[in-house]
């Protein structure tokens, strides 16, 4: 019986890219199948509101605290090991959810849990992002993200079923058999350059002398790398919308519990398709300036919302916001594996993950402050101005930065 590596080595580019592929698929999306989870979980435990509030926020706390190391700790160990390390790491403390129904251990499993997961998707980022500089090809890189997308659309639906059908143990094993698979997908990638062992040698030493520090400051002296970050809060910004007040919105106009589904499933499934589309979008808009007229074009339909109330002017704006949300993962990824050097492409995905998870806090709270100030429909409107203002203010600063300085400013 032949081993992965075998198997690589038959047929090298077919292989490798289909494990890829299938990374994409299992990784991003064991985020999304947690998430689902745990506030039911915690709700059948019986955890009081502010005890289920902090399990969910638990997730976020150590990746945004830990982004940046992470990041750089890819980049050290390597892509392929870290996904392969992690996916184990998920598979046991998962399993250990249901094993301890205890508020309490809940929590703490999902500061590790959340940290594994991040540690999961930064390398699978910093592996297509070194594909995509070594190869130049962005449509490996449109197809990941096709892949990334139908995951977070089917895990969430499958996790739900299992739920309604086997309890917690149902959801909870199924995300242990989507983590076993991603394991057995990271088996067939071929791990990527990381350098001599001397210099890796040097490398464990800056992360522990503040080496890692300077290679952030050197990287945010690049303004293409200031543009992805800044992507980066514009596009969970648009998450962090449709994952909270959105969908109270939804809800207080009266629509079905089969309606709601629809409308927050089919952002996922409509943005599964637009990343096919991004080849033929560079031909007239180059990728800096397509970055943000698809943050633009991704936001507004969310920010008009509340001037809307039937199901089918609801159902048209979701597509065409969800049609240009799937276009910013491939753009920013392009960007950034073009902008630095693969030596510190994971270091740069942990940049970006930590903007991810900072707009994941900030915005909630911005729209829960607006709410309780000025009433729901407004809050929309309140803080679409803030994130479309910023796209009106801040990209023509960064477009020029870039075009004075395109190698970076010097520190």
């Amino acid at each position: 019986m032949k081993t992965a590596q075998q198997i690589i080595q038959a047929k090298p580019e077919k292989t490798i890219k289909l494990a890829i592929y299938s990374i994409g698929f299992f990784s991003l999306s064991l985020q999304t199948m947690m998430v689902l989870l745990i506030p039911l979980y915690a709700l059948s435990l019986g955890a009081s509101p502010f005890m289920i509030g902090l399990a969910v926020s638990a997730f976020s706390i150590l990746p945004l605290l830990l982004a940046i190391k992470s990041g750089s700790m890819v980049d050290l160990v390597g892509s392929r090991k870290i996904i392969c390390i992690c996916a184990l790491l998920m598979i046991l403390f998962t399993f250990l959810h249901p094993l301890i129904p205890i508020i309490g251990v809940i929590i703490v499993l999902q500061l590790i849990v959340g940290q594994v997961q991040t540690m999961i998707w930064i390398a699978a980022q910093t592996h297509i992002a070194k594909i995509r500089k070594d190869y130049d090809d962005t449509n490996t890189v449109g197809i990941f993200s096709f892949s990334v997308n139908i995951g977070t659309f089917a895990g969430p639906l499958l996790t739900g079923y299992c739920w309604e059908l086997y309890g917690p143990w149902g959801g909870f094993l199924l995300i242990c058999f989507w983590a076993l698979c991603l394991y057995i997908s990271s088996l067939f990638l071929q791990e990527q350059s990381k350098g001599n062992k001397d210099d890796q040698t040097e490398n464990i030493g800056d992360i522990s002398k503040g080496g890692t520090f300077k290679k952030l400051l050197h990287l945010l002296a690049i303004p293409v790398v200031l543009m992805v970050v800044f992507g980066t809060f514009l596009r969970l910004a648009g998450f962090s919308m449709r994952g909270s007040f959105y969908l109270v919105y939804l809800e207080d106009i009266s629509l079905s519990v089969m309606e709601i589904t629809i409308l927050y499933s089919l952002f996922s499934l409509v943005g599964s398709f637009s990343p096919l589309f991004i080849k033929i979008a560079t031909r007239f808009v180059n990728e800096k300036n397509l970055l943000f007229v698809i943050a633009f074009l991704y936001l507004m339909p969310l920010v008009i919302t509340p001037l809307f109330e039937g199901f089918w002017p609801l159902f048209i704006l979701v597509v065409i916001s969800g049609f240009f949300l799937g276009m910013t993962l491939p753009v920013l990824i392009s960007l950034l594996s073009k902008s630095v050097s693969s030596e510190v492409q994971g270091l740069a995905v942990g940049l970006r993950e930590m903007s991810n998870r900072f707009a994941a806090v900030f915005v909630p709270l911005l729209f829960g402050i607006c709410v309780e100030k000025a009433g729901l429909e407004m809050s929309f409107y309140i803080v679409g101005a803030f994130l479309i203002g910023s796209i009106l203010l801040i990209a023509p600063i960064l477009k020029m930065i870039d075009h004075r300085h395109p190698q970076g400013i010097r520190r």
